[in-house]
């Protein structure tokens, strides 16, 4: 059997025994490659920069469209409309693992 692309994206957050599921769309190369090169800076002296949070929080609020099993203070579901009520980690998380720690191998 064939792999699909995929558009969309599942990443996930545990909480205790409750699974937080968020849908990403895929990006495009455009968006992708930006997303890659603002996670770091080369500064003065060619001292790194680390700006990777940020980046990833803000990639992940670009691509968010879809929450599943997700409440706020007033038990009412959390949209993508409502996004900065989703906790920092969780976002930098989600787009770590979709983008950034995956295993590729190829065989020749």
């Amino acid at each position: 059997m064939a792999v699909k692309i995929q558009n969309e994206l599942i990443g996930r957050v545990t909480v205790g025994e409750e699974e937080v599921v968020f849908t990403l769309r895929q990006p495009t190369n455009k968006e992708l490659n930006k997303f890659l090169a603002d996670r770091y800076e080369v500064g003065k002296k060619n001292k790194m920069r680390d700006h990777s949070l940020d980046a990833r929080i803000g990639f992940f609020d670009l691509l968010l469209i879809k929450i599943e099993n997700l409440v706020g203070s007033d038990d009412k579901p959390i949209t993508p409309d409502q996004k900065d009520l989703i906790p920092l980690t969780w976002k930098a998380g989600v787009v770590f693992q979709l983008f950034e720690d995956q295993d590729i191998s190829v065989e020749n």
